[in-house]
């Protein structure tokens, strides 16, 4: 009763708050047409709490009219939630205007070409098909999609077998051959990060329009009660329109359930509608502007570093370590890019047809790889979609070693501060720079970190000067700026500077928000439905990150929500809001020196209870000794450290600098 009430809510909500008009069929397209859609859903952990059993139900949810069917091959979880799949096993199940029926036992590994291409086949020998859409259901990452966890689950994480996009692209080849027509109206990737221009790129040649999410989605993943609902009732749809009723859904789905239950999913949420016949323009711009980009970083000194830090740090639509929104990057590199720049975000606005986000989130609809950090950057750049400009840009980038700032001596000013020049040469290499300060412990080894304060990265606009033009980096440290939630100390890391809000269309400096992450462990109880759809309780908790903002206009600092790492480092996302009683252990890095020798330890703080008013903080330094160091960050994500100089603060806030230890 609750799946038909929604979807009847769904229907006006979409109707009303997002416009949706459905698209006049092609005159191709006729109501008699026999529609197939093929969903490939591999079950893995996120069955168990019953998310793929949720969506079959959904579909069941629909009446189907005799000639809209619902080819299902569903595997790769331990134990199914469903009761059928239950009882009768893994295989290829059919929903059509008779029911749910089981047609074929089968198991298979879902990560393996071959599965997937038996089971389009399947399809193809038994079922007469005009118009065919394929949804690949599961984990998505940046090395691809459906990891199977079923097939054998005794190997570790890293070694589950997963299809690759150069898989896909090889699926496709050998079922249907080459040919201008190309066989599905539309192809859906329910799985997080797969909104991308290399994804898109790999499937061009055989779908005429694409849907995936830039960022991690909500495990709910897509609601299919309203677009398969919507086909049901017009099957003379075309993929464009197919498209949008799964985007607009799916936003509309979130923002309903959120009211009902105080979620967050419409607001970390984002689903484009990709139009592949766009591809060839957008492949030119695309290899046009990394071409350029790799040119001037062989060619132009300085560029290099230029491109990482515009890429890098300005950019709140990093979705991961591995991906960023492409338009945004465009923009950002648009004054040392400025002609490929615009031809993409040109390309890229005729390319993305459609596109519903959360408010949280600035994204235009596709992504692209960018290696922040090295882990995992070879595995992708040797698949042959993988365009070669971006494989040699990034391999140029992930080159760029900043091991010889290591140690760098810090310099006085002529105002007593600490600076330290670095040449072009050494500026090239270099992706952001920030300041290092730490309780300092004198002792026979010299002991930086103290047990439960460690290191404090700390706001580089506050304690640290940047001139990039020149290459000066100054220490600007001052009484105050020791960053605490509720008078308990916390490290804080920048990531991204001055980024306009969502929701704001203006472009007044005022209304911009610099974001901070801030490691932590955390602990909280979450409300969830059971396999019985009753109300339970869990505990959730792990390492994680917390996100933090500045905002100008009010010059209040403002605290989002959480992140963490999934299984197999897939992705990355905000997924959690903190709630009151939520425990929060701050996380730091103390650095241990003995004689000659420094290492890094993993201490925490104090545990605290989050409360409604919590805040952030900085107040003043305690009394004490200081040590402050730079930290040089190169494109490949290796950071070193300059050497130090000890800062002393007195009672009173008096600041003295000890240049002596150099």
């Amino acid at each position: 009763m609750f799946k038909r009430t929604l979807a009847a809510m769904l229907i006006l909500a979409v109707t009303i708050c997002f416009g949706v008009k459905v698209d006049a069929a092609d005159a191709r397209h006729t109501k008699d047409d026999q529609w197939l859609i093929y969903m490939y859903i591999c079950g893995t952990d996120l069955e168990e709490s019953g998310a793929a059993t949720n969506d079959i139900f959904e579909m069941q949810d629909v009446d189907l009219p005799p000639n809209v069917k619902v080819l299902i091959y569903a595997n790769g979880a331990i134990n199914w939630k469903h009761g059928l799949i239950e009882r009768k096993g893994p295989g290829v199940y059919l929903y059509h205007s008779g029911g749910l029926s089981k047609l074929s036992s089968w198991k298979a590994d879902m990560g393996k070409p071959e599965t997937l291409k038996k089971f389009l086949k399947f399809g193809e020998e038994n079922f007469n098909i005009d118009r065919r859409i394929l949804i690949l259901w599961d984990h998505g990452g940046v090395n691809g999609i459906c990891y199977d966890f079923a097939f054998d689950n005794t190997s570790k994480p890293e070694r589950f077998h997963h299809l690759t996009y150069d898989d896909l692209n090889k699926v496709f080849a050998s079922v249907y051959g080459h040919s201008n027509k190309k066989p599905f109206e539309l192809i859906g990737f329910d799985a997080c990060m797969t909104g991308s221009y290399e994804l898109a790129n790999s499937i061009a040649d055989y779908s005429r329009y694409m849907v995936g999410s830039e960022p991690s989605t909500p495990g709910a993943g897509w609601y299919y009660t309203y677009w398969i609902g919507e086909l049901a009732k017009n099957p003379a749809m075309n993929g464009a329109a197919i498209g949008r009723a799964v985007c607009d859904g799916n936003m509309a789905y979130y923002t309903i359930t959120d009211k009902e239950t105080g979620g967050y999913g419409s607001k970390i949420s984002a689903y484009s509608l990709i139009d592949l016949s766009k591809m060839p323009d957008l492949r030119k711009a695309y290899e046009k502007y990394f071409s350029e980009a790799k040119n001037l970083s062989i060619n132009e000194r300085g560029f290099s570093g230029k491109f990482a830090r515009a890429a890098s740090g300005g950019n709140a639509e990093r979705y991961s370590d591995r991906y960023t929104d492409l338009s945004i990057l465009a923009e950002n590199t648009s004054a040392i890019l400025p002609e490929a720049s615009a031809e993409l975000i040109s390309a890229l606005n005729e390319a993305v047809v459609h596109n519903q986000g959360g408010s949280y989130l600035r994204g235009k609809g596709i992504s692209t790889y960018y290696p922040y950090v090295l882990d995992e950057f070879g595995t992708f750049l040797t698949q042959k979609s993988t365009p070669s400009a971006q494989k040699n840009l990034y391999k140029n980038l992930l080159k760029l070693d900043v091991s010889n700032l290591s140690g760098l001596p810090i310099n006085e000013n002529s105002d007593g501060n600490g600076f330290i020049q670095l040449t072009p040469e050494q500026l090239e290499n270099v992706s952001n720079v920030e300041c290092v300060i730490m309780p300092w412990v004198e002792g026979g080894d010299e002991s930086f970190g103290l047990e439960n304060t460690g290191f404090v990265i700390l706001p580089s606009d506050t304690h640290l000067k940047r001139d990039w033009d020149s290459g000066t980096f100054t220490e600007n440290f001052s009484w105050g700026g020791q960053p605490t939630i509720d008078g308990h100390k916390i490290t804080m890391k920048l990531i991204t500077e001055k980024i306009l809000p969502p929701e704001n269309d203006g472009t007044d400096e005022e209304a911009f928000r610099d974001y901070y992450e801030v490691p932590i462990y955390w602990s909280g109880k979450r409300q969830y439905t059971d396999e019985n759809g009753e109300a339970a309780v869990k505990t959730l908790r792990g390492p994680c990150n917390l996100l933090v903002a500045y905002e100008w206009a009010t010059k209040n600092w403002r605290i989002f929500g959480i992140g963490s790492d999934v299984e197999n480092g897939m992705v990355r996302q905000m997924n959690i809001f903190l709630k009151p009683g939520d425990i929060i252990v701050p996380r730091f890095d103390a650095l241990i020196s003995t004689g000659n020798n420094l290492s890094y330890k993993s201490t925490y703080g104090e545990p605290f209870v989050y409360r409604e008013f919590s805040k952030l903080d900085f107040p003043h330094f305690e009394k004490g000794t200081y040590a402050y160091m730079f930290s040089f960050t190169a494109p490949n994500g290796n950071a070193v450290n300059s050497s130090y100089i000890l800062i002393n603060v007195d009672e009173n806030g008096n600041i003295t600098r000890d240049f002596s230890k150099e």
